[in-house]
């Protein structure tokens, strides 16, 4: 396999006052197209601030960061933004739907943005694969917790992204709801070969990837 994912010495710190804060110390990582990952660790171990970067949504205060080959490390916030737009997908613990909008259309909006061809087909073939035909038409206020996020699922699926990265997808949702959640993901990541990089607590997820990483005091480490 070929890394999609690549980091060398990444670091990330804030400084108050005359005080630096290390939130990420050194790491170096690896993440393999098609690969499921989990990072797992206590809360403000930094996962989200990881996240963020490999997304290339935060810069990291040194050290670089690979993406489909490309440096994002040395790209302008317009490249980035165009980068992410055709290979990166989220998936939030709040869902973030757009409220005024359908759940078909939720779904169409990132086909539409990346100029796909036949959106709204594109898009009720996403809401068939999370079982939510009968709710398309339904706004996110009208739906479930679970339902906001299979709708927010077939969003992040729908223009076929390299990488999906989602933030705690399941922190807002009970046990049944989760399960149905973390079957899709896991689903979907193997059926389109989309990498899926997730940051959880839940013991269920971790227990799905193919690897699990933990960070603890901005240290990253392998588990078995």
């Amino acid at each position: 396999m070929t890394a999609i994912l690549r980091t060398e010495q990444l670091t990330k710190w804030v400084t108050s006052g005359e005080q630096r804060i290390d939130i990420l110390h050194p790491l170096d990582l690896q993440i393999q197209a098609g690969e499921s990952v989990v990072i797992v660790g206590p809360s403000g171990s930094g996962k989200s601030t990881l996240m963020s970067l490999l997304a290339g949504i935060d810069a990291p205060s040194s050290g670089r960061i690979w993406l489909e080959q490309q440096e994002l490390t040395a790209l302008d916030e317009g490249e980035l933004a165009a980068l992410r737009r055709g290979t990166i997908s989220f998936v939030f613990q709040d869902f973030l739907l757009l409220p005024a909008l359908t759940a078909l259309e939720n779904v169409m909006l990132p086909l539409q943005l990346i100029g796909a061809e036949a959106p709204r087909e594109q898009a009720q073939a996403r809401l068939a694969e999370v079982a939510l035909t009968a709710r398309q038409h339904h706004f996110p206020a009208q739906l479930s917790g679970g339902e906001q996020q299979r709708v927010a699922v077939a969003r992040a699926y729908a223009s076929h992204p390299r990488i999906l990265f989602a933030d705690e997808p399941t922190g807002n949702l009970d046990a049944a709801s989760g399960e149905q959640v973390i079957e899709l993901l896991f689903r979907l990541n193997r059926e389109q070969g989309t990498t899926l990089v997730v940051v959880t607590h839940d013991e269920r997820v971790a227990g799905r990837a193919q690897r699990r990483l933990q960070l603890d005091a901005g240290q990253l480490l392998e588990l078995d």
